[in-house]
Parts: C-alpha cells; sequence; structure tokens
C-alpha cells in the first residue's frame, strides 16, 4: 500500500483517507448515488488491481512515473535505466485543495480543456440524470475520499482505464486513464 501511495498510480491510496466526517455536500447525495460512487470505488480498486499485475508485475517499486499536462500523458518508466515501459493517455478529472479541503472539477471556472468537452459534458449529465450533484457542482467541501470517488465515477462513466493521482504537499491532481500504450521492445 505505502509503495501504492507513493508511485502516484495509487488507485487504492483512498483507503487510507476513509473518513466518518461528512462534508456539506454529503446531505445532497442521494443512497442511488452513494451505492453508484461505491460501486465505481469497487470497479477501480479492480482495475488497480489488473494493471498492477499486467502493466507492472504485480509491484510499482521498480517504475518511476512522468506526467505531462499539457500532452495530457503519463509515462512509466523503469527506474533503473529511464526506459519507457508504457505511455497512459488521461483526462483530468479535478484536483483537492488538501489545505482547503475542497474538491474543484477540471472544468471549473472554464478551464475545460476543448479536446475533453465532450467527456466532461457527460460526466455532469450523468449526474443531472441521476441526481448526483457532486457531479455537476464546480467545487465543494469534502475529504480526499470524495476525491477519489468522483475519480472511480468518471473512471466508470467515461468507461475509462483506471485512475490516478498526481500530487504535491498541498493539491492532488485526479486523472482518468482514456487508453494504455505499453511500448514495443
Amino acid at each position: 500500500m505505502k509503495a501504492l501511495i507513493h508511485y502516484g498510480v495509487a488507485f487504492m491510496a483512498f483507503l487510507a483517507f476513509q473518513t466518518t466526517e461528512t462534508s456539506p455536500i454529503e446531505a445532497l447525495v442521494t443512497s442511488d448515488c452513494k451505492t453508484f460512487f461505491k460501486s465505481a470505488m469497487d470497479e477501480m480498486v479492480a482495475d488497480q488491481e489488473d494493471f498492477m499485475e499486467r502493466y507492472l508485475n504485480g509491484s510499482d517499486a521498480d517504475y518511476t512515473r512522468a506526467y505531462d499536462f499539457e500532452k495530457n500523458v503519463l509515462k512509466i518508466q523503469k527506474r533503473k535505466n529511464g526506459f519507457t515501459v508504457m505511455e497512459i493517455e488521461f483526462i483530468p478529472v479535478g484536483h483537492f485543495d488538501a489545505s482547503k479541503k475542497i474538491w474543484h472539477w477540471a472544468w471549473e471556472n472554464g478551464g475545460e480543456d476543448s479536446n475533453f468537452a465532450a467527456d466532461y459534458h457527460e460526466v455532469k449529465a450523468y449526474g443531472m440524470e441521476n441526481g448526483c450533484d457532486k457531479l455537476t457542482v464546480d467545487q465543494w467541501l469534502g475529504e480526499e475520499i470524495n476525491a477519489w470517488e468522483m475519480a472511480a465515477a468518471v473512471n466508470h462513466i467515461l468507461k475509462g482505464k483506471g485512475a490516478a493521482r498526481h500530487y504535491t504537499p498541498s493539491k492532488y491532481t485526479y486523472v482518468v486513464f482514456k487508453s494504455i500504450k505499453p511500448a514495443v521492445d
């Protein structure tokens, strides 16, 4: 678990951050939405386990990651020689401000990348159709577990290949994998 959190392709890191605190938007989350978020999280954990086994032989200790947010690509490289073993195209989902405990969707304040406008619209439409306000409100107070729920929800809605978190001391940025391209020898 510690290696996953350090590595950043940490699909399961949310387990360490589960809390019983309720954010203000929680009152607006229907039981159907709670069920959906739990199901999406379970799906994401399964994706993580599959990803680790399929691409990293069950451990990320021998690999580093390099996020390119301009190109929306994550490169997984061998720690020993820097060889890129895969490139993952991703869609930015949003970020969690750890110091203020606020979730911000990537589309907030017109920050919507036109390359992903249709994807963002699909997520918002799902939220509106199913009464899941967390999927439609630009920003809201919450906990890191809620950020993982949003990544999991987007992963499910867009039929992604998994999700990851890139972090600095106060800002955690979440992405969903659109495609995984292993390097060819």
